[in-house]
């Protein structure tokens, strides 16, 4: 089963980076979520179905550029409400932060998500190529990561088995092999 990543970040002006996440995402063989470009018209608020699409998926991936964007009820912009909402459902959350000049209240959003304590490790990008790689890259990684505890997970439930991760030149997991030996068989 594919991976659910919904893609946050202002919509206006933002349409190839919003699509540079798209393919990112389509080559770890995610699928991508992004509610302006996919959903079908719905009977809810256009918020409720922002933040339900959060709820959704297994990964948030922000975008931050120059502008904060639409302003919710809340006082918040919609992005940061669908990050709180992606904390709160306790999402791997990845942070892409492009490198411009920003308004003053998307760079008070850059510095929260940007803390040395309470941030994210967040990487920044100039063009929408460059972000198709680098989302490429967290999520590889993140799948990586996940696959090697899964199948640590299945060694530590089968006793008396051996798992071997085979890497390619390129890093990435090739495949995995799992042998047996009998109960007090030598090491």
């Amino acid at each position: 089963m594919a991976l659910r990543v919904f893609v946050s970040s202002v919509i206006e002006g933002f349409e190839v980076y919003r699509e540079a996440a798209r393919k990112g995402i389509v080559a770890t063989g995610g699928e991508p979520v992004l509610v302006n470009e996919d959903f079908p018209a719905r009977d809810v608020s256009p918020r409720n179905a922002c933040l339900e699409a959060v709820a959704s998926c297994d990964v948030y991936l922000g975008i931050l550029g120059g502008r904060a964007g639409f302003e919710a009820p809340s006082g918040r912009s919609v992005v940061e409400e669908e990050y709180e909402e992606a904390m709160r459902c306790q999402l791997p959350v990845f942070v892409f932060i492009q490198k411009t000049d920003r308004e003053r209240r998307q760079q008070e959003m850059v510095d929260r998500l940007s803390d040395f304590v309470d941030g994210r490790y967040r990487i920044e990008f100039d063009g929408p190529g460059e972000l198709e790689g680098k989302v490429r890259s967290a999520l590889e990684g993140m799948l990586s990561t996940a696959t090697i505890r899964a199948n640590l997970a299945m060694v530590d439930a089968q006793p008396n088995t051996c798992t071997i991760v085979c890497h390619g030149s390129d890093g990435l997991k090739d495949g995995v092999a799992a042998a047996s030996r009998p109960a007090g068989a030598g090491p």
